[in-house]
């Protein structure tokens, strides 16, 4: 999703809405040019052919290609103070502390100026499906996300994962739109820009 919006490390992402994180983990592990799956363990490594050692020095090879923190170009957002300590124990076990910033604050009291002067990339995956209840309550819960957006995050891109149809009509420059399959919904990724 991240390449889809044209995620570039020397711009300021935002997650609003972070959770656990995930949107701000991957942002930090492109940062720092950490190769996808680093963190997981893989089933040919129960193979009776796996050589440890081998796989040892193939990682300690490609640690040479990450890169440093410069400051923290990644801020991650939310509401729930659950979410927000557990996404920074998981910021510091893996070393990204100096990449990222986790604060407890509520999407709809934030603004750009809070991560500096620069436009960047916001992304956003709201709550949606059983978690929104009535349709009614969908339509004004998007509805405010995009007016939260062009109001405080003008000419900012953005990235928002929402069911079809749910983003309002007129709101902004969507430029391309993904399908998604998530938690067997059927879901739609919209990437464009804030006026």
């Amino acid at each position: 999703m991240l390449i889809q919006a044209g995620y570039r490390k020397e711009v300021p992402l935002i997650d609003p809405m972070c959770g656990s994180g995930t949107f701000a983990l991957e942002a930090a592990m492109m940062a720092r040019s950490v190769p996808a799956g680093w963190y997981r363990k893989f089933a040919f490594m129960n193979w009776p052919a796996f050589r440890p050692g081998q796989w040892r020095q193939i990682r300690r090879e490609a640690t040479g290609n990450f890169r440093p923190g410069h400051g923290a170009t990644i801020f991650a957002f939310d509401r729930e103070d659950t979410a927000v300590r557990t996404l920074r124990t998981c910021i510091v076990t893996h070393g990204f502390d100096d990449t990222v910033h986790v604060e407890r604050a509520d999407f709809f009291s934030l603004s750009a100026q809070q991560v500096g002067e620069n436009v960047g990339l916001v992304v956003l995956n709201p709550p949606y499906g059983r978690r929104m209840g009535a349709a009614g309550q969908k339509s004004e819960h998007y509805a405010a996300v995009c007016e939260k957006l062009t109001h405080d995050f003008r000419n900012w891109r953005f990235a928002i994962i929402a069911p079809p149809g749910a983003m309002p009509k007129g709101f902004a420059e969507i430029q391309s739109t993904h399908r998604l399959l998530h938690g067997g919904l059927r879901l739609m990724l919209y990437v464009g820009r804030i006026p």
